[in-house]
């Protein structure tokens, strides 16, 4: 399939008049820690090149290439991401001993059907992913706004919910469609996602710069540009349209609850579903409360927590950098969707979706109704990430059974129609 596509989405000119690039990259699928004045391994993902070299949670890396780190930082962002086909050798301390590892980073498959770009956000290049019609002409487009998580947007093997809702766009509804990696993922340059400088600012900088990119694309109507914000993203949507013109804004999982009151909810329906008796309930819930209070309301960072509250580890790390989660905190949300008006908003709230609430999401869409009704809400037969549950228990349960599921695709023609009305 041929896509009709600028050479904006897919290179950005210098002043020198050269096209600037992406190489395609590979991650080494771990996480670091700092003990002492060394860096150690803190995680590392099954079934990634670090856990095919060896590496495990606990090392303590000594050399890389035969070089010691002269600053921390910098060192571990050496080693996370490298270009596809590199190899270093490592030298790490395991329970006293120095042990030699091999580390490469082989190629990465691409998604099929996708086309990938880059869009210059801030001074560091992002990659796109864009999916568009063959048919000419000029098409609505949707910009997909993500959710928390560092991981990557691309799904070489299309089993991604959100790649194959992206796609179906495309194929059923003629739309043009576009992710953005975030900073430091997949083949994307700039600090790593999960670090102090992966904060709300950049974030919302590399959807905007996005949109600009999308707008001018021959193939897209610049009139019906809309957003998809998902779970976090909901909080990012309004931030990146506040005067910027989009048609519309679909939000799908998003709350309208003050962000402690949104996680401490979450917290509890999780103890419920997992069937705890009320009263540990009750003893987790206050334990929970203490360590989001410090945390979302007092703004401390999670390393002076835990070190003062033992019992808050794993209470307040998220899968978004503390810099995200603290930036989140301090939104104000009435404010941040008050900027969007009078742009239309499309709220879909899942009945399987045990992340957020029905009523959170009610809240939202009253939230959204205060200076101008314009806010339209519908309830759909699918989980957080759009497969297809209609009830909590059974998307909880298929989730801890790791069964997956099937998307839900009549959250497309949901879409379509709503975009369709005037």
């Amino acid at each position: 399939m041929k896509h009709l596509l600028p050479a904006l989405l897919f290179a950005v000119v210098t002043e020198s008049g050269a096209a600037a690039e992406l190489t395609r990259k590979a991650d080494a699928g771990l996480l670091f820690g700092i003990a002492g004045d060394k860096l150690q391994v803190a995680q590392v993902r099954p079934g990634s090149n670090a856990d095919r070299a060896g590496l495990k949670v606990g090392d303590v890396v000594l050399q890389v290439n035969g070089e010691a780190p002269a600053a921390t930082r910098d060192f571990a962002r050496s080693i996370y991401k490298r270009r596809a086909g590199d190899e270093v050798k490592v030298r790490v301390l395991r329970e006293g001993q120095e042990v030699d590892l091999r580390l490469s980073y082989p190629e990465r498959a691409m998604e099929p059907g996708a086309i990938h770009g880059q869009v210059l956000a801030g001074d560091h290049l992002r990659r796109t992913l864009v999916t568009a019609p063959a048919r000419p002409g000029r098409h609505a487009a949707l910009l997909w706004v993500a959710g928390s998580g560092c991981g990557s947007q691309e799904s070489p093997d299309l089993s991604d919910p959100v790649a194959q809702l992206l796609h179906a766009f495309t194929a059923k509804h003629s739309m043009v469609t576009m992710r953005v990696e975030k900073t430091g993922v997949g083949d994307s340059e700039g600090p790593p996602c999960y670090s102090a400088d992966a904060g709300l600012a950049q974030e919302v900088g590399g959807y905007v710069a996005a949109l600009e990119a999308l707008r001018k694309a021959p193939n897209v109507d610049p009139a019906r540009v809309y957003l998809f914000g998902h779970s976090a993203g909901v909080l990012h949507a309004p931030l990146v349209a506040a005067g910027r013109g989009v048609a519309g804004i679909i939000a799908a999982g998003g709350s309208g609850a003050p962000y402690f009151d949104y996680h401490s909810a979450m917290r509890r329906r999780e103890f419920e579903l997992a069937g705890k008796p009320a009263a540990e309930i009750e003893a987790q819930m206050a334990i929970t409360t203490r360590c989001l209070t410090a945390l979302l309301k007092e703004h401390r960072s999670p390393d002076e927590i835990e070190k003062e509250m033992p019992d808050c580890r794993r209470r307040v790390r998220f899968d978004s950098p503390p810099v995200m989660v603290d930036d989140h905190a301090r939104v104000d949300l009435q404010k941040a969707w008050d900027a969007t008006a009078p742009v239309r908003v499309l709220l879909l709230y899942g009945s399987g979706d045990f992340v957020t609430s029905r009523a959170q999401t009610e809240a939202l869409r009253d939230m959204i109704n205060k200076p101008l009704r314009r806010a339209e809400m519908k309830v759909l037969p699918m989980d957080h990430g759009f497969l297809a549950y209609g009830k909590e228990s059974e998307a909880w349960e298929a989730e801890r059974g790791g069964k997956g599921g099937r998307l839900y695709e009549g959250v497309l023609q949901t879409v379509a129609e709503w975009m369709s009305q005037k």
